[in-house]
């Protein structure tokens, strides 16, 4: 079996061609470990140093890195695994429900689309989704405005590449705008490191019942050794805990998004 490497316009990303089918039909980005536990390929892509995102095209494997890793250590590394991986001929994707999950649904017209909409939806896909993939990135649709703006996010070698902005104004606007009247212009859609969002909030009255009638019924089951052993010990970090009892901390994770 023989890989071929394609060259980007994003330095840090590269394009491998298995010379067998990959997703064989659209495409499925995974930005983080988490993305990647419903396919074992890019679970073991993840696992080099330095890989940040990895896409897989119709036949091809855009794996991406950051700049601080060399090509010269990570692509021998990345070879190895796509080499072990389409030989054996292993499933991209644990079960057919992660694979029909996967795939890109933004430009499936439905019935509630106008006809404006639908003819981007049928553009992006069958005339510049083609286009971008030679690069080995990719768009996804992500709406259209009332001013007329489409707006768009670019995946694969796309993401942060130094030359999207040219991708998507020079080439993505300009066809959109010739082939549609409606359109007006293009926004890309980012997506920024997720924020922590952390929430304070006291536990309500009916939790201190509860943790007294548990506290009564425990004392009644236990010895008295015990309960002066318990009593000493909780008398001794009451002040310290007390304030961690009566309060909840609630933590969460949220993207941020951003257009330009």
């Amino acid at each position: 079996m023989f890989i071929q490497t394609e060259t980007t316009p994003n330095e840090d990303s590269l394009k491998f061609i298995p010379g067998t089918p990959v997703m064989e039909t659209g495409s499925v980005e995974f930005l983080d470990t988490r993305a990647a536990l419903t396919s074992p390929l890019a679970l073991r892509l993840f696992g080099i140093e330095g890989v940040k995102s990895v896409f897989y095209g119709p036949d091809f494997v855009t794996v991406s890195k950051d700049s601080e890793n060399p090509w010269s250590v990570v692509k021998p590394e990345v070879y190895s695994i796509l080499m072990e991986f389409f030989s054996s001929e292993q499933p991209l994707f644990r079960s057919e429900e992660d694979r029909a999950n996967a795939g890109p649904q933004d430009t499936r017209i439905l019935d509630t689309d106008s006809d404006t909409v639908a003819m981007i939806k049928e553009l992006l896909d069958t005339r510049i989704r083609p286009a971008i993939m030679e690069d080995g990135g990719d768009i996804e649709y992500r709406g259209f405005t009332d001013d007329g703006i489409v707006k768009i996010k670019l995946k694969g070698s796309c993401r942060g590449c130094d030359s999207s902005t040219v991708t998507l104004k020079g080439g993505i606007e300009r066809m959109l705008m010739h082939y549609i009247p409606e359109v007006k212009g293009t926004e890309q859609v980012r997506i920024l490191p997720f924020v922590l969002i952390v929430h304070v909030v006291e536990r309500p009255s009916r939790f201190w019942t509860k943790r007294k009638r548990l506290r009564k019924m425990s004392s009644a089951n236990s010895n008295s050794s015990c309960i002066k052993s318990n009593s000493r010990r909780e008398n001794a970090t009451r002040s310290k805990y007390s304030c961690s009892r009566r309060f909840l901390v609630l933590i969460s994770l949220q993207p941020v998004w951003h257009s330009t």
